[in-house]
């Protein structure tokens, strides 16, 4: 569980306060893959007059190989839906990782986004 204290008008928040619950899971598919996923909500507290509260659910899947000891690849799906707003959102991360050192980790990835759409079209 995790409380945000109001954050700038155009920051993470919006000047309210936030209230986030978030559910996690990690299992092995095979000896190099890794299954990671996260659920979580976010509600708004309190927020400034004017202002309607944040209601946000927020899904993420991670799929996660090693090729070696110093490469792998993830494959990062997350997206949104504002209740609010009536609004959802996608986006997909493909990365290479490659460990150069020790403690000298670079990762490269490639980012798609769909842009937010309405939940419900209009006809």
């Amino acid at each position: 569980m995790e409380f945000t204290l109001p954050a700038a008008s155009t920051g993470l928040g919006g000047g309210q306060n936030v209230l986030k619950i978030a559910w996690g899971f990690s299992t092995p598919l095979a000896n190099s893959t890794v299954l990671n996923g996260i659920l979580a909500y976010n509600k708004g507290m309190t927020a400034p007059p004017g202002v309607e509260g944040t209601s946000t659910f927020e899904p993420e899947v991670i799929l996660s190989h090693a090729f070696g000891k110093r490469f792998g690849a993830f494959l990062d799906w997350d997206g949104y839906q504002d209740f609010n707003a009536d609004q959802v959102g996608r986006t997909l991360k493909f990365g290479l990782e490659f460990q150069l050192g020790q403690d000298w980790p670079l990762e490269l990835r490639a980012l798609h986004t769909v842009p937010a759409q309405p939940l419900h079209q209009q006809h």
